[in-house]
Parts: C-alpha cells; structure tokens; sequence
C-alpha cells in the first residue's frame, strides 16, 4: 500500500504540524505501508529546511532501526506532485494548509476512484497580517477539500466538535476518529498548547498505527 502525505509548510506557521507528521510517516513504514511525504512550498528556503532535517535524523540514527524510512519529495510546484499522485493508492492531506486548493480539488475531481483522505488538526490561528490571509484561505477551501475527501479524520474530537471543519463537513458519516488514551493526559491544557500534545511520542504510534487502520478500512470498502 502506497500513500503519499500533503504536508502543510508556510514559513513557521506550521512547524509543530510539520514534525508531528513527518515522524508519523517515517513510523508508518513499520506497519506495511510505504509512506511518502510532500509539503506544499513557498520559498526554496522552506524546501531545503526540510530536506536538512531529514538529513540531520539520518546522520543522528545510532541503528539501522532509527533510520528514518520515508522518502521526502519536498517541491517547488505542486503541480508536479499531483502528476505523481496517481503512482499511489491513497493520497492524505492534513489541514490547516495554504496553498493549491483549487489543484488538489481539480485533481480529486478528475480522479474519483483515488481515495482521498484529510486528517482535521485545529483551527487556524491569525496572529499577524499574512497569518490572516492563510485563515480566509483555509476557510474558503476547507469545506470544499472536505466534502470532497472519501474519509476525514482527527485525533481530538472535542476539538474538532467546536471546530469550522466540522460546520462545513456535510456527510458526518464518512468521519473518522483516531481515538487515542494520550490526549486525555492534555485536557486541562489551552488551544494553543496544541504543540505539546503533539510531541508525545505514545500520541505518535497510537495515531500512525490508526491512520493505517483508517486506509485499510477505506480500501476495503
């Protein structure tokens, strides 16, 4: 099973998300999936900041184990991504995001029979001006890129409850939650403490082990 992951990077806007899922990926390849990740690019800086972390774990691996085992297709145009995505079986994109909405939602069009899955996180937040652009843009696509989705999942669904995702998603029956005991050791905490949920290491497995379940699941419909 191939699954390629979208990715959301806009400068440090989406840092916390960005190591939460490239670590879900890397742990996705133990459990038979060949994961592979892109993230959505706005300056050749955000590309080769990626690529220098992934280089950075691999010099840090002590064992052949620790290596990471993804392939991070960071690109320029996501153009050329979505002329790869029909070489995988799902395709998973992870929202909030800024950027290529309209493609994505082209592509998903023209390709029906490719499952397409959104993992909801948080709504975003619009500390400055350019932040605020990401916000409209996110809520002018979100609905649009979620009832489009096969499948949409999130890991806090007391969160996602209050969210604007789960207003706009039309066809509650196609949600899936990644159910998981780590979250309840966080209840207490703010939104914007979101960060240091996603830094459990347990939340990691838990959500990479259930995200494969979730494909599986959708596959086999």
């Amino acid at each position: 099973m191939r699954i390629i992951h979208i990715i959301p990077s806009a400068f440090n806007y989406f840092d916390d998300l960005k190591t939460f899922l490239f670590d879900i990926v890397d742990l996705q390849n133990n459990y038979g999936v060949e994961a592979n990740a892109i993230t959505l690019q706005y300056a050749s800086l955000d590309v080769k900041k990626d690529k220098k972390a992934l280089e950075q774990k691999r010099f840090e691996a002590k064992t052949k184990r620790e290596l990471p085992k993804y392939d991070f297709k960071g690109v320029k145009s996501i153009g050329e991504a979505i002329e790869d995505f029909d070489k995988y079986d799902i395709v998973h994109m992870h929202l909030p995001f800024f950027g290529a909405g309209k493609l994505i939602l082209n592509w998903k069009k023209e390709h029906p029979n490719t499952p397409f899955v959104v993992t909801y996180y948080y709504d975003f937040k619009a500390p400055d001006f350019f932040s605020l652009i990401i916000k409209y843009y996110n809520y002018y696509y979100t609905s649009k890129i979620l009832n489009i989705a096969d499948l949409v999942s999130c890991i806090d669904p007391d969160k996602f409850e209050k969210s604007f995702a789960f207003k706009s998603l039309k066809n509650k029956n196609k949600l899936f939650i990644l159910e998981s005991e780590e979250f309840t050791k966080f209840e207490n905490l703010t939104n914007s403490d979101f960060d240091v949920k996603l830094s459990s290491k347990k939340l990691h497995i838990e959500v990479a082990k259930q995200m494969v379940s979730s494909y599986l699941m959708l596959l086999n419909k």
